[in-house]
């Protein structure tokens, strides 16, 4: 067992020597090589040591020739279609797309109402009234629970109590 053991590995040592010492290197050319019979990963080159530092970049070229324009597209929708103005009270000072605006019995609760649905959009609201007056507080549009086309807002004095105050809603959808 023992002579067999040591036979395999002469015979196996001495077939890696000859392959590594006698073959010259790059020594497989076309005519040994099976078509097919090479990977990928046959044609990798071992990983070389860390790249070195970057050099500085060389001057840009010329730009090129500007290409032709497109062609013009179709103007779009604006993008605030729906807003109202209401003051303290609950009265519609000025907006556009409002079917309705009123006062809720709640103080500081309010309800205005557009000629669409808006459950599908969002709500801007900020405390203002329909003057150039700077009114402090704070606001909260929702949508009306089981009106459509509806927005419910409250408004608060800066504290965070429900306060009547004018203010500004836009919908954007």
């Amino acid at each position: 067992m023992i002579v067999a053991c040591f036979a395999l590995l002469v015979a196996l040592g001495g077939t890696s020597i000859a392959a590594v010492k006698l073959a010259p290197r790059n020594s497989v050319g076309t005519f040994q090589v099976i078509d097919h019979s090479l990977r990928s990963v046959d044609f990798r080159t071992p990983p070389k040591g860390p790249a070195g530092a970057r050099g500085p970049a060389g001057p840009a070229g010329p730009a090129g020739p500007a290409g032709a324009a497109g062609p013009k597209g179709d103007k779009g929708d604006s993008a605030t279609g729906l807003w109202a103005v209401v003051d303290p009270a609950g009265a519609l000072s000025r907006g556009k797309g409002v079917a309705s605006a009123s006062k809720l019995p709640g103080t500081g609760q309010y309800l205005v109402t557009f000629n669409q649905d808006v459950t599908g959009c969002s709500y801007v609201g900020s405390i203002g009234g329909p003057t150039t007056t700077n009114t402090p507080g704070e606001i909260s549009p929702a949508q009306r629970t089981g009106v459509n086309a509806a927005v419910e807002v409250w408004t608060f004095n800066s504290a965070g109590t429900l306060t009547d105050k004018p203010f500004y809603v836009a919908v954007f959808c």
